[in-house]
């Protein structure tokens, strides 16, 4: 299958800043940014994990309207489901899940796709946490709340990293 390259007509740079307390190793704040335009968002799949529908669809909406296939879980079991038939290549996952533990679900998945990059949320910022999730395989962390453009811009990064990994030095 060929695929086209769309060259962007000027550069507008999209880039994450560092997220409070969170560790730099967690994460690859490192990465250079990337043109807004160079991203293949239609081809980019997205899990939304979080037990609140509201969150599920206010940021299924927003990425969606952005150009990315986006579906949402609010449980484990829905969760692995969408994994296993929609292979997605990110998942924002809440660490709590109403009962459930979001940890749990980021070791299943883990099991399942050694690739899919992995976002942990949480309402609390918890050092202990982040650094359990970096252990179990979180590419990185975020707190809530998050503006929008925030989350479009550190998605924006997982992507570029998807699309284009850079190389080991």
């Amino acid at each position: 299958m060929r695929r086209c390259v769309r060259v962007p007509p000027a550069r507008e740079w999209v880039g994450a800043p560092p997220i409070a307390g969170a560790p730099e190793s967690i994460g690859g704040f490192g990465a250079p940014p990337i043109a807004a335009s160079e991203v293949d968002m239609e081809l980019t799949r997205i899990l939304v994990v979080d037990d609140e529908e509201e969150i599920c669809e206010t940021t299924k909406s927003f990425l969606q309207r952005k150009g990315y296939v986006v579906y949402t879980a609010q449980t484990k079991q829905q969760a692995v489901d969408v994994l296993k038939k929609s292979r997605p290549q990110l998942m924002l996952l809440d660490i709590r899940l109403g009962q459930e533990s979001g940890l749990d679900l980021l070791r299943q998945t883990r099991e399942l796709d050694k690739d899919i990059k992995i976002i942990m949320v949480s309402a609390v910022e918890d050092g202990e946490k982040i650094l359990q999730a970096k252990s179990l395989g979180a590419d990185d962390y975020v707190t809530k709340p998050f503006t929008t453009q925030y989350l479009n811009d550190f998605i924006l990064r997982k992507i570029s990293k998807l699309v284009w990994p850079q190389k080991e030095q």
